[in-house]
């Protein structure tokens, strides 16, 4: 008997970090389900990992997203932060430290709580008091990235384009560039180049010359520039809204709002000093900034998701601000509210894509997905 008691004593900690790694890629799956169904609404789901099924029906939407909080708030419960990860170079953003993953879950189901709150108020309040009262990230050495090498192939994708490819397609837009030039952003020095001592943007959505323009700044020009699955200033800008909606007895939206940029300056090595000179301005401050406090905190939410375009898109769909609008040679007349389905669904799982199709209200560029109300 005591030969089996300590058997099941040293085989323990192995059974810890089993469930702690089966957490873990949970987190992972449900965060790239999240991913499809913030851009594309109704997806295959429960039939899409059956290797035996090549045509996969689409599941609805808001079920999906319904489901995937339910996971991710079973794979936090099965956490244990005390036992051990995956082994420290096999994990790859939080090198085996389980009390990182177990915020990142909690930052993660708080945004989604907020993603889906408008369609269902309940869930999504729930949803967010459930994950702060968890633990979210409380600064940015709990940020998620994903860190790149410094030698191909392992670099980061911007650096094989502007660098390894020398390619020069893009310039910064007056888009960006201009409310940045207004309010004196100094996130400006890491995300553009300088002409003739200005930043400069061009027109939005047309053919134009390189040179005049700024171009992305230095960072990007750099192979191991992470990148952010996600950060401390999400979660306080996620926190100065809940503020504002009166949910989980979170208050000072104000203070929330600040610390979220503070936290967006620093990380692109922004000083203390010139951060609280950016917020005491006018146009910056929450007490004076213009509009409501969804264009207030969805305007510099925008602008600090910079280099996380889904995520900046997806925010700017939800919280309608800034004020964006299509170019005027686009096909559209709005700026895109979803993806559309890839073109060999329509070919290869015709009958589940028109289905599909019909459920959502059209596979367009302009449907709007079931979270985005307003």
């Amino acid at each position: 008997a005591k030969t089996i008691r300590e058997a099941i004593v040293v085989g323990e900690p192995a059974l810890i970090a089993q469930k702690n790694q089966l957490a873990v890629i949970e987190i992972m799956k449900v965060y790239g389900f999240s991913i499809l169904v913030e851009g594309f609404g109704n997806i295959p789901y429960t039939e899409a990992l059956d290797v035996n099924n090549v045509l996969p029906r689409y599941d609805d939407g808001l079920t999906v997203y319904t489901d995937l909080i339910n996971r991710l708030s079973a794979a936090i419960n099965n956490l244990n932060p005390a036992g051990a990860g995956f082994e420290t170079t096999a994990d790859l953003i939080y090198q085996g430290n389980i009390g990182k993953w177990k915020k990142f879950a909690n930052s993660l189901k708080l945004k989604m709580g907020l993603r889906i709150i408008d369609k269902d108020q309940s869930l999504g309040a729930a949803t967010v008091s459930s994950a702060i009262q968890s633990g979210v990230f409380t600064s940015n050495l709990d940020n998620a990235v994903f860190k790149y090498l410094d030698g191909s192939p392992n670099t980061n994708a911007w650096w094989v384009n502007l660098v390894q490819n020398s390619q020069k397609y893009f310039v910064a837009t007056d888009v960006i560039v201009n409310p940045m030039n207004a309010m004196n952003d100094p996130r400006r020095a890491a995300f553009f180049s300088m002409v003739n001592g200005q930043y400069v943007g061009g027109k939005y959505g047309v053919v134009q010359n390189y040179d005049p323009f700024s171009h992305l700044g230095s960072i990007f020009y750099t192979p191991s520039l992470p990148t952010i699955i996600l950060d401390y200033a999400t979660v306080e800008f996620c926190l100065a809204e809940a503020a504002e909606r009166g949910i989980a007895s979170v208050t000072n939206p104000e203070s929330h709002y600040n610390d979220a940029i503070k936290a967006s300056l620093a990380y692109y090595g922004i000083t203390p000093a010139d951060a609280n000179t950016y917020l005491a301005q006018p146009s910056v401050a929450y007490s004076s900034a213009d509009g409501t406090w969804q264009k207030k905190i969805g305007t510099q939410k925008w602008i600090a998701l910079f280099n996380q375009g889904f995520e900046a898109w997806t925010e700017y769909r939800r919280l309608d601000y800034p004020i964006l609008h299509a170019p005027d040679q686009a096909s559209i007349n709005i700026v895109p509210t979803r993806f559309m389905y890839p073109f060999d669904e329509q070919t290869l799982n015709g009958t589940n894509y028109e289905a599909a199709a019909t459920a959502i209200g059209g596979d367009l560029l302009t449907t709007k997905l079931f979270w985005d109300v307003h």
